[in-house]
């Protein structure tokens, strides 16, 4: 049973943005998230400051509250995962009794087979011999009774193995735990047609499609963008030499790919801070398959149909579903490279997050985050290198 089923994923996670019903927007824009600062050092450079400390969740009693709740409920999605793990691993140990049985079968039948064939050749022998009674010496009871025996085992394991009852179990236990699991894009194809649903943390509903030919061309048949950048890290070589190293440009991935539903989660928001808190949302629930950069990045409409992605794989959806809407034209996203183990004296490239410059905040986004403080207050410095969407 393969855990990366196209279509399938599995972290549930209920969390709600209300913050807009009890506060003014100015009010909400501050305490919502917390804003950072952007200070060129030269050199292709930045340091990403954060302005206010995480004290900016403690304003709100009730955020502290959600965000706990997200925790303890990230918690049970995990336990849940282990328990469908050992699950699993209990229903393909007993699939492998099952080939173990049909092997046993497959002998017993050759088994059977050959001793049909003697038994014939012994009948054709006393049909020869019309004449004289031929009484069955004792051997030859013995054989067949060994035989009738053999008939009844192999026919008795036959109907245990056609039964089925193991893999109805399995189909079962299939609809039992994984409907309703985790609310990542539910995706179908109908006449030509490709259609996603998902929600946000509201629980609000949205749906947009895409032609199956124009899905193909833009996606599946499109070659993956192959620009590189050039990162110069300084005092990382022998002696304190600097090392240039080569990255994927993960900006010419970002095209806008999901105007319509973006609009309409932005038009259900009161700030822009909200919005951006709903997108990073939508992508926390999805599996994520490695904290670090690799090197195969996919179309955002790719991860998106998947509900799974690495580092770079949900920094380009996250960047796509903000820049698919109309307001999100208007700011500036960038990426950020730098080192995840030593985020303000970097040693190596090994992680990409996501800069978000309003007219009036910048906030720094963590993509393969589970939780709002991890998504947003995670780092109080970050040293990197900006590259532009």
């Amino acid at each position: 049973m393969s855990s990366k089923i196209l279509l399938l994923a599995i972290v549930p996670i209920v969390a709600g943005v209300l913050l807009s019903t009890y506060l003014s927007d100015e009010a909400v824009e501050k305490k919502f998230l917390p804003t950072y600062s952007v200070i060129p050092i030269g050199g292709g450079v930045s340091e990403i400051v954060l302005e206010k400390s995480t004290a900016v969740l403690e304003e709100n009693e009730e955020l502290k509250t959600r965000v706990q709740q997200t925790a303890e409920q990230i918690l049970e999605a995990e336990q849940q995962r282990a328990d469908l793990a050992e699950k699993i691993n209990v229903l393909q140990d007993q699939m492998s009794v099952i080939e173990d049985i049909r092997s046993s079968s497959n002998e017993k039948t050759e088994q059977l087979e050959q001793e049909i064939t003697k038994l014939e050749a012994q009948i054709e022998e006393f049909k020869a011999q019309p004449d004289v009674i031929v009484q069955p010496t004792p051997e030859q009871e013995d054989s067949i009774a060994q035989l009738e025996a053999k008939i009844r085992e192999l026919e008795q394991v036959q109907n245990q193995t056609e039964s089925g009852s193991i893999f109805e179990t399995l189909t079962g236990f299939e609809r039992e735990i994984l409907v309703e699991t985790s609310k990542v894009p539910a995706v179908a194809m109908d006449e030509g047609t490709i259609s996603w649903d998902f929600v946000d943390s509201r629980n609000n509903k949205y749906t947009f499609s895409k032609l199956s030919d124009d899905f193909i061309d833009e996606v599946v048949r499109l070659p993956a963008p192959q620009d590189t950048l050039s990162i110069t890290l300084v005092n990382v070589g022998a002696g304190g030499t600097s090392e240039t190293v080569e990255v994927r440009d993960l900006s010419k991935f970002v095209t806008g790919q999901m105007p319509q539903p973006m609009n309409e989660l932005y038009s259900t928001v009161t700030t822009p801070g909200e919005f951006i808190f709903e997108v990073w949302w939508i992508v926390s629930q999805f599996e994520l398959t490695s904290y670090e950069m690799q090197s195969d990045p996919k179309h955002p409409l790719d991860t998106f149909s998947k509900g799974e992605g690495d580092n770079e794989d949900l920094a380009i959806l996250m960047a796509d579903m903000i820049k698919s809407s109309d307001i999100g034209k208007t700011w500036d996203l960038r990426f950020i490279y730098f080192d995840s183990d030593n985020p303000s004296s970097p040693k190596k490239i090994n992680h990409v997050a996501l800069l978000i410059e309003s007219e009036r905040d910048t906030w720094l986004v963590e993509p393969t985050a589970k939780t709002l403080e991890d998504a947003f207050v995670k780092r109080d410095k970050v040293r990197g290198n900006l590259s532009p969407i």
